[in-house]
């Protein structure tokens, strides 16, 4: 994980300057796809490696295949099954992720490519100058000939969560920044803390031990989070054969299961007044005993939070996420202001199926500090 996160720290640098809008007047952004753009070239980082992930052909693909898949799913699980078949054959977006699939194909044919000749140099005992990437890792960590064949599914399965999702999750905790303003000087002060005493983020410690620092970020996202869950019913089970528990209930084979993860989160003995936005509501359950301090951290599982989802099964990348949730929030919050438009206020969220996400319209007002 390590050697992982400093590939996206030292691509955020770059990223950054690319990306991010530099302005020293209150100016009207549209941030989601700011930040949308932002984590398809750091996450690429970490999958793909440079070249690919600098790529005109990446960024494109990272941005709009997630849309169609999505979209795409909604669409099919609408339908009868029977129909699927003849829908599959005239539904754009399925035309788009096909091309996307193939896209994706041109972009790793050639780092498979370098990497089979550095091997080949490791080999014969020379020196190779060669980044680390998870694609390398799959490649000479599974059966050869079968990995290749599906490797620009492999790739997108890693990277469509990974980046999406994190990149809605950071506008969100933009959005409630701005609509609690009071906590800003408060989150910007923990980062000088840390950057004080540890020096810049990877400087003197590594990326995970200092984004760990930063705990009332990590309450801060995780009361965003509560507010703003990015999915209603996780985790989800399908049942290969027929369950009957000892209560007589009578779970059929076939039938999808799946947990109403938003109830946790409005419950009020888990969570007391869950209509206020607290964001230390989990720093202070760490800091109520020794034994709580290890706990109620973000991309920690529990019964009481089902965000990354829950047992075996939990969100793989769960650690990575809020790692570089923490690194670009991080930055941003050191570097701009945040507001919203005068009469603005957080905007209103979408429910598609299972999915939740934020008005894809919404903007805020940012200008760079002084």
């Amino acid at each position: 994980m390590v050697k992982y996160l400093e590939a996206i720290r030292k691509e955020l640098d770059y990223a950054y300057q690319v990306e991010m809008p530099q302005m020293d007047d209150w100016t009207e952004i549209d941030i989601q796809p700011v930040i949308r753009k932002l984590l398809v070239r750091i996450i690429g980082k970490m999958i793909v490696g440079n070249p690919a992930c600098r790529s005109e052909e990446w960024l494109h693909l990272g941005e709009h295949f997630t849309e169609d898949f999505v979209a795409a799913s909604i669409i099919m699980r609408l339908l009868p099954k029977w129909l699927h078949p003849m829908i599959t054959n005239i539904l754009p977006q399925r035309w788009r992720l096909r091309k996307g699939l193939q896209k994706t194909r041109d972009i790793v044919d050639p780092a498979v490519l370098r990497h089979e000749e550095a091997n080949k140099k490791r080999a014969r005992g020379e020196k190779v100058d060669e980044e680390d990437s998870m694609l390398n890792w799959v490649i000479d960590n599974a059966g050869k000939d079968q990995v290749l064949k599906i490797l620009p599914e492999i790739v997108l399965v890693m990277f469509v969560p990974a980046a999406h999702t994190t990149a809605m999750a950071i506008s969100n905790v933009l959005f409630d920044l701005c609509s609690h303003p009071e906590w800003a000087e408060k989150l910007r002060a923990e980062v000088t803390d840390v950057t004080n005493e540890f020096g810049l983020l990877g400087e003197k410690l590594p990326v995970r031990d200092w984004t760990g620092k930063l705990e009332f970020l990590d309450s801060f996202f995780q009361e965003s989070q509560r507010m703003s869950q990015p999915i209603s019913i996780t985790p989800n089970r399908y049942a290969y054969e027929e369950v009957i528990f000892k209560d007589g209930l009578r779970i059929p084979k076939g039938a999808l299961v799946g947990f109403v993860a938003v109830h946790n989160q409005i419950d009020p003995e888990i969570a007391p007044n869950p209509e206020v936005f607290d964001p230390t509501r989990c720093l202070r359950k760490r800091q109520s005993s020794p034994e709580e301090r290890d706990k109620h951290l973000a991309g920690q599982p529990s019964k009481e939070n089902f965000a990354f989802g829950y047992g075996s099964q939990a969100c793989p990348g769960r650690n990575y996420a809020v790692a570089v949730l923490k690194m670009v929030l991080s930055r941003m919050l050191v570097d701009y202001e945040f507001k919203f438009k005068p009469g603005d206020s957080k905007p209103k969220k979408y429910h598609l199926m299972e999915f939740i996400i934020p008005d894809p319209t919404a903007t805020l007002m940012m200008r760079k500090r002084k």
